[in-house]
């Protein structure tokens, strides 16, 4: 199985497909992302599971920061 990430920049979307080939992806997001398909853009993500993994945990946020009670006048 390969990976396969495309991202909607207007809905704030990114995915990651699972899937034997690039065509295969393509019907993959189709079926979950029809409604936007022509705001799809597919990325090249030249790097590792591990380090994927490592970047996100260290990049989380623990809890909401863009709640309305965050917002000060």
């Amino acid at each position: 199985m390969n990976r396969y990430y495309f991202t909607i920049p207007s809905a704030n979307i990114w995915e990651v497909v699972h899937a034997q080939s690039f065509v295969d992806a393509k019907h993959q997001a189709f079926r979950n992302y029809s409604a936007v398909w022509n705001e799809v853009e597919w990325v090249h993500m030249p790097f590792d599971r591990k380090y994927a993994e490592q970047s996100a945990s260290q990049h989380s946020v623990a809890h909401d920061t863009t709640a309305i009670d965050n917002v000060f006048a």
